[in-house]
């Protein structure tokens, strides 16, 4: 009967690793979804900046175009 409890208590000891190994991997799967879920948000913001960027230097782009061709209207007229 000795050998019989020392099995269980064995098998008890394992189990006990087991969850504790299980309960280890969910609390780092919450960690890494987690960073995850910051780094989606940084790369979100990222883009929006580069978007704003981008819209904002083809505006003034734009603009000056604009202005050029105006110039060239007055110097075209200037030079008549």
């Amino acid at each position: 009967m000795a050998t019989i409890i020392s099995e269980s208590d064995s098998d008890y000891e394992a189990k006990i690793s087991q969850l504790i190994f299980i309960e280890g991997s969910k609390n780092n799967s919450n960690e890494i979804l987690q960073e995850t879920e910051e780094l989606e948000k940084e790369v979100k913001s990222h883009i929006c900046l580069d978007v704003i960027k981008a819209s904002l230097m083809s505006d003034t782009s734009s603009y000056i175009c604009k202005e050029g061709e105006k110039l060239e209207e007055l110097y075209s007229t200037v030079n008549k």
